[in-house]
Order: C-alpha cells, then sequence, then structure tokens
C-alpha cells in the first residue's frame, strides 16, 4: 500500500510497500503528483506476479495447456513428478539455474534407479519446464526468466538400432493371437505408431488398398498404400484399440512367452522403415509412409541389414 507524508514546502514523499518487493520512495512537489505515482506502482504490483510460487503456473499449465496436446497423458505425468519436486515451492522471482541443475540431477537419478539411462526422459522434463515458463512469459504476462536455456542438457544415448532376427519376427506372430497379434502384423508393415494403430477405422480405408491417418503424433494427416497382407488384417478387425495398461500387460507376457529380451514396441517401426529401404523405395516414398517430415530424422529409424545391401553391390 502507498503512505504519502509532507516533509516541507512542495514536499511530498510517497512510499509503496508490498511484501515480498523492494520498498520504492519517491519524492514529488505536489500531492497529486504523488498519488498518481503511487497508482502505477500498485498497478505494475499487482501484474508482476513473480513472486508466486513456481507451482502456481504449473498447475495453471496443466489444466489449460495441457489437455490441448495430443500427449497430454505423458505430459501429465511429468507434471506429477515437477510438482512433487521441491522446485515447485521456488518462488517465480528466485528460480534459478542451480535449481533447473538440481531437478535434471533428481531426474536422472530416479531413472537411473529403475535401471535406465533416463536421458532422454530427463530431457523430455526440462523442455517441459522451459515450455511453461515461455507460456508464462508470452502467454500470461508474467514477469520470469527462463534459466532453462542456461544448463545443460543430459547427453542422449545413440538412437536404438535394435532390428529382429527371423527367429524373433517368426516367434513373435506365431506366440501372439488375437488383436495383439494384428497390432504386429500392422505395425511391421506400415510402420505406424502405436497410437496411430490404436485409432484405425474402417472409415480410414480409402480406394486402391489405401489408409488414412487423420492423426499422427506431429499433428499432419497423412494417407498411406497398405501391403496386402496389412490391408487383409486390417479389413478383418472393426477397432484397434487396446488400453495402455492391457498393451503393456499383453506385450511383456508376449516377449516373456517368446523369450525376447530388450525389445520395446517402438523397435517394430525401426524394423518396419529399414525393410521399406530393403525393399528398394526412396527417402521420401519411406517418409509418406513413415509420416517423417524431417529427412534426417530417418536416421534414426533406419539399420540396414548389411548383407542385403553386400547383395545388391
Amino acid at each position: 500500500m502507498a503512505t504519502i507524508t509532507r516533509r516541507g514546502p512542495g514536499k511530498f514523499q510517497c512510499q509503496v510497500r508490498r511484501i515480498g518487493y523492494r520498498t520504492q520512495t519517491k519524492t514529488f512537489p505536489t500531492i497529486t503528483e504523488a498519488k498518481a505515482w503511487a497508482t502505477r506502482i500498485e498497478a505494475n504490483l499487482r501484474a508482476d506476479r513473480s513472486s508466486e510460487l513456481f507451482s502456481t503456473i504449473i498447475e495453471r499449465y496443466r489444466d489449460t495447456v495441457t489437455p490441448t496436446k495430443k500427449q497430454a497423458r505423458q505430459e501429465l505425468y511429468r507434471i506429477k513428478w515437477l510438482l512433487a519436486h521441491p522446485i515447485a515451492s521456488v518462488r517465480l522471482d528466485k528460480l534459478s539455474p542451480h535449481h533447473i541443475a538440481q531437478y535434471k540431477a533428481h531426474r536422472l537419478a530416479q531413472m537411473r534407479e529403475k535401471g535406465r539411462d533416463g536421458s532422454q526422459a530427463t530431457l523430455h522434463c526440462l523442455n517441459l519446464v522451459s515450455a511453461i515458463l515461455t507460456t508464462a512469459q508470452k502467454d500470461w504476462g508474467i514477469r520470469v526468466d527462463n534459466p532453462v536455456r542456461e544448463i545443460r542438457k543430459p547427453r542422449q544415448k545413440e538412437g536404438r538400432a535394435r532390428r529382429l532376427t527371423k527367429d524373433e519376427h517368426d516367434a513373435l506372430l506365431s506366440g501372439s493371437d488375437g488383436l495383439l497379434k494384428d497390432i504386429i502384423v500392422v505395425a511391421l508393415e506400415t510402420g505406424m505408431r502405436r497410437g496411430e494403430i490404436h485409432r484405425i477405422s474402417q472409415d480410414d480405408l480409402r480406394e486402391g488398398k489405401l489408409l488414412h491417418i487423420p492423426i499422427s503424433k506431429n499433428g499432419h494427416s497423412r494417407t498411406i498404400p497398405l501391403s496386402t497382407k496389412a490391408y487383409e488384417v486390417i479389413c478383418g478387425r472393426e477397432s484397434f484399440h487396446m488400453t495402455e495398461p492391457q498393451f503393456r500387460h499383453q506385450w511383456a507376457a508376449l516377449l516373456k512367452r517368446c523369450q525376447i529380451t530388450d525389445l520395446h514396441f517402438h523397435d517394430l517401426r525401426h524394423e518396419a522403415v529399414s525393410r521399406l529401404f530393403e525393399k528398394g523405395l526412396n527417402v521420401p516414398e519411406v517418409a509418406l509412409i513413415s509420416g517423417h517430415r524431417d529427412y534426417r530424422m530417418l536416421q534414426r529409424y533406419t539399420h540396414i541389414c548389411p548383407e542385403l545391401l553386400g547383395n545388391k553391390l
């Protein structure tokens, strides 16, 4: 609140105090000027929310921005971890690179306790923090720095180069049945992401054995050609939907039955893309099917069998 004190002829001292802020003082020749200045300062302080806790904008972001994203479920998990960390209780104007570095170290340690490298997961968490702060700055008019830019990001591991052996391929198909088997076949034949497969509908089929994918991870739709095998599987099933817990349980049980280790479902996308190249498709053709808009990203998904390449030479 503002306090105006007369200090003599033509001297009116105005002080504006607010908890958490430095007291501001200025002297004016008239009381009218002092009141006008106090009104401006108080308005600025009300607009400045930098004394709030980081948790306030995390929660606002969670409630208003996250629900608009395709990957909302994964982001909600990251927000839950973020709110549980002491960094959420830091005032916005006190948030520093040191706090971000501590959070980074904590997430890396958590992931490594689970036997995982954690670099990619931690990078996702840091990107989330940066997105929250940037949104607060640009969209909500909150005065806050973005210390994420000032710390070193975790060094990412080299992309996985996991290919299926013939025995593993045969075991996956012979060891599964029903919906899970159909999902695996479509993944290997098309390179589609699991979320895309779960959303397949008969309404998405087009003439000429084409499949329209209206929603993808990068936000763009695409229409892809289907192999005869993929087309028959999709035509024979009304829905490919499966909940996350159901899929994880069935996938883990399948790998255990087949005695296959270190295989992620996403590796089937790697396998499918690599097979497309081995069939002789060029980069634009493979990108059309896989949905990669940046051709350079295909290098992370493509691991061509050297023996097949040797036969071509």
